[in-house]
C-alpha cells in the first residue's frame, strides 16, 4: 500500500505500464477477436486504459474533486468503476473504497491494477448487475450504522449508460448514503440540452431525438457499428431490446431533471461544477455552451449554471441536518 503522501497520485513506472498491459490484455480486453489486438484502435483503447483516464484523473480530476472534500482518510464508492482508472487516482488519498462494476472482467483488471500500484488492501470489489446494485450498495455501505455513512459517492461516465428510471434512483440512493457534509460526485456525462452528441453517434441533435426516432436515426452516424448493432437487438428482441443498448452500452445524455426529480431543489447543492479552473482550462467553451448560458441568465432558468456544460461536471454537497 502507498503510504507516503509525496506518491499519491504520481504517473506511472515503465515496468507498471508493461504489467498493466498485460493484465488488461489477459482481463479487460480477453473476449475480443486476435485480429483486433493488430489494429491501431487496440492500441488506442490500450493506451486510454493504461494511462488516459489515470493520467487526466490526477492531473485534472483530483484538484477539482478536492476543491469539494478533502479526500484525506475518506470513503468512497464507486459505481461503474470499469478496470480502475479513475478509482487509482484517487485511492491513494482515501482510506478505502466499495468499488462496483457490472462486467467481471473490468472488474478483474481492476484488481490487478490495485495490486501493481500497491493499493490492493484499500478496496472492495463487487460484480453485480444493476437490479440488485442499489441494494448491495445499502448492505455494503451502511452497516450497522443505517444510511448516511459514507464520505464521496462517484459517478464518472455512469449515468448516460442507465435508463431514466434508473438515473433517478440511483442518485437518490447515492443521497442516501451520504453522511451530511459528503459529496455526490457525477462528472463525464453528456449534457441532453447540449446541441452535438460527441459521447454516442457523433451528431448533431441526437440528444434530443426520442428513442424510437433516435435508433433507426443511428444509420446516419459516423460510427457505423452502432446501427447493425441496434438493427440486430430489434430484430431478434424488439424495441425494448434496442432501447436497452442504446443505453446500455452506447449511452444517452442526462440534464438536471433527473436531479431535481432525485433530490429536490438543486439551488443550495451544487458546490462545484464544470466552470471551476480545472475543468475549465481542459475542457475550453464550446459555441453551443455560449449560447447555453446566454439562455440560462436571460429566460432565466433557476438550476445551478453547472448544468449548462456540455458534460455534467458536478459536484453536490449533502448539508448536515441543521442547514
Amino acid at each position: 500500500m502507498i503510504e507516503d503522501p509525496s506518491t499519491a497520485g504520481s504517473s506511472l513506472s515503465e515496468g507498471q505500464r508493461v504489467q498493466l498491459r498485460k493484465a488488461l490484455r489477459d482481463t479487460h480486453f480477453q473476449m475480443w477477436n486476435e485480429s483486433y489486438f493488430e489494429t491501431e484502435a487496440y492500441q488506442r483503447d490500450l493506451r486510454d486504459h493504461v494511462d488516459g483516464r489515470y493520467d487526466l484523473c490526477r492531473r485534472i480530476f483530483v484538484p477539482w474533486l478536492q476543491r469539494a472534500i478533502d479526500l484525506t482518510g475518506k470513503h468512497m464508492v464507486e459505481i461503474g468503476c470499469g478496470t480502475g482508472s479513475s478509482t487509482a487516482a484517487i485511492a491513494p488519498h482515501l482510506s478505502s473504497l466499495h468499488a462496483y462494476d457490472i462486467l467481471e472482467r473490468s472488474i478483474d483488471a481492476a484488481r490487478l491494477r490495485f495490486d501493481i500500484m500497491g493499493l490492493g488492501s484499500k478496496a472492495t470489489w463487487r460484480v453485480i448487475q444493476p437490479h440488485t446494485l442499489l441494494q448491495q450498495m445499502r448492505a455494503d455501505v451502511t452497516g450497522e450504522g443505517g444510511p448516511g455513512s459514507t464520505d464521496i459517492v462517484l459517478l464518472y461516465a455512469v449515468l448516460e449508460h442507465q435508463p431514466v428510471e434508473e438515473r433517478i434512483e440511483t442518485l437518490r440512493t447515492s443521497w442516501e448514503l451520504l453522511r451530511p457534509g459528503g459529496v455526490l460526485v457525477v462528472t463525464d456525462t453528456p449534457n441532453r440540452l447540449c446541441y452535438y452528441d460527441w459521447h454516442t453517434a457523433d451528431l448533431p441533435f441526437f440528444h434530443m431525438l426520442p428513442d424510437r426516432l433516435a435508433i433507426p436515426y443511428t444509420q446516419k452516424s459516423p460510427r457505423a457499428e452502432i446501427w447493425p448493432w441496434l438493427s440486430e437487438r430489434i430484430q431478434n428482441g424488439g424495441w425494448s431490446s434496442a432501447i436497452d443498448a442504446l443505453n446500455r452500452p452506447w449511452g444517452r445524455g442526462a440534464s438536471y431533471h433527473e436531479f431535481e426529480l432525485a433530490l429536490g431543489d438543486l439551488t443550495n447543492l451544487v458546490v462545484v461544477d464544470g466552470w471551476a479552473t480545472e475543468m475549465a482550462d481542459h475542457l475550453g467553451m464550446t459555441l453551443e455552451e455560449e449560447l447555453l448560458v446566454r439562455y440560462w441568465k436571460e429566460k432565466p432558468v433557476n438550476v445551478p449554471i453547472g448544468f449548462a456544460r456540455r458534460s455534467l461536471d458536478i459536484i453536490l454537497k449533502k448539508p448536515a441536518a441543521a442547514e
